[in-house]
């Protein structure tokens, strides 16, 4: 067995010997890094699916656009604290958001498979991307630059049509 790290992002994976694989995390095409290149990429960003537990409706993450999929990997974010109070707050809120994001996973969403893009809100009062898939799932996310974001996208999938 062998390890290959992703070229998307950057995910460690083992491979079995004879055989070409994809990335566990982003689905990446492991074996041939030319045939899918990063086009945009954020280092954080927050997203929401609907799907996902009410108890926490946004989720960190990193965000990449390749010239394939949307990827969003979550970031599962650790707090600290210090002194007596500050380490059990923390150590309680860790073991909290633990359970609450256990079950949500990364998207690695096929650019022929978005359906819509267009501007909408994440919250109440957040400005967000809303894309809808052609399985009938809603993606929301902010980043910077989100009026940038939106335009890659859009002419990604257009690219491809």
């Amino acid at each position: 067995m062998k390890t290959a790290k992703c070229h998307i992002c950057g995910c460690e994976n083992e491979i079995p010997d004879g055989q070409s694989s994809c990335c566990a995390l982003c689905g990446a095409d492991l074996a041939d890094a030319q045939a899918e290149t990063v086009m945009r990429e954020m280092s954080k960003g927050t997203y929401a699916t609907a799907n996902m537990p009410r108890a926490q409706p946004i989720c960190d993450c990193n965000i990449y656009l390749t010239s394939k999929r949307l990827i969003v990997v979550p970031i599962h974010t650790q707090m600290v604290g210090y002194g007596i109070q500050g380490a059990a707050t923390a150590a309680i809120t860790n073991k909290l958001n633990e359970k609450i994001t256990k079950n949500i996973k990364t998207i690695s969403l096929p650019l022929t498979e978005i359906k819509s893009i267009k501007s909408g809100k994440l919250g109440l009062f957040r400005k967000a991307i809303v894309i809808d898939t052609a399985d009938g799932e809603t993606i929301k996310f902010l980043a910077p630059k989100l009026g940038e974001w939106e335009e890659a996208i859009t002419k990604a999938v257009g690219s491809l049509r």
